[in-house]
């Protein structure tokens, strides 16, 4: 488990690295928009789709600073750097998946989850 931890550890630093040094700044803009729909909504069915429209964005910016790395690694680093994002994504899946499960008898589940997957994935 030490060498997983360590990969995903790895893994978060060379993202966040990345989006410093790469230019790929989060769209901050576009971010504030959607977390402003998400104060503004009333339902859980509308808390529930603009949290996870939220992850989307910043999935979607991972996956885009993730590729940018996999373009400047030599084969053995991309075959960890590969080893560690799915490492990562199970964490954070798992994770999710924790929270959904704590509140499975609420009907804030979904929002639960998703606020954990927008946690990790900022």
């Amino acid at each position: 488990m030490k060498i997983h931890l360590g990969l995903m550890t790895g893994l978060a630093v060379i993202l966040t690295a990345a989006g410093c040094f790469m230019g790929s700044k989060p769209s901050t803009s576009q971010l504030v928009m959607l977390e402003a729909e998400l104060d503004a909504a009333i339902t859980t069915v509308d808390m529930n789709e603009k949290s996870y429209a939220i992850y989307e964005h910043l999935d979607h910016q991972v996956v885009t600073i993730e590729g940018r790395i996999r373009n400047d690694l030599d084969p053995q680093s991309l075959a960890l750097f590969g080893k560690a994002s799915a490492l990562w994504r199970e964490y954070m899946n798992a994770e999710a998946d924790l929270a959904y499960e704590e509140y499975k008898q609420g009907t804030i589940r979904t929002l639960m989850h998703n606020g954990v997957l927008i946690r990790l994935s900022k």
